[in-house]
């Protein structure tokens, strides 16, 4: 055999369960009415979407928390209003935790 022979390559052998299971994202609209599919796979689908929209996103409180990350991330300069914002935060923080202090 020479190298430019077609050989079965032994990692594609075997697949996983994943394989098989993951499809492409945004194939099917679950709100077409002309998609084919089955009631109870529809129902799965949207019980998954709820619960996805249930979670929170760590990225979102993460901006919520710190207004001049998103800036910085893409190598900007944070706008004015996210700096007052920011210091606005702070100065909630440290007012919150002074009354936590005189209520103990």
């Amino acid at each position: 055999m020479n190298s430019s022979d077609q050989r079965p390559n032994d990692s594609n052998i075997q697949q996983s369960a994943e394989d098989f299971t993951a499809g492409q994202a945004n194939a099917h609209n679950i709100y077409d009415k002309n998609d084919t599919y089955s009631l109870g796979n529809r129902a799965k689908l949207e019980q998954k979407m709820e619960e996805k929209e249930k979670e929170p996103n760590w990225r979102d409180e993460y901006h919520r928390m710190n207004p001049t990350s998103v800036a910085e991330e893409h190598g900007n300069k944070p706008s004015s209003g996210a700096r007052v914002d920011e210091e606005l935060l702070r100065e909630d923080e440290e007012m919150l935790r002074k009354k936590d202090e005189r209520r103990r």
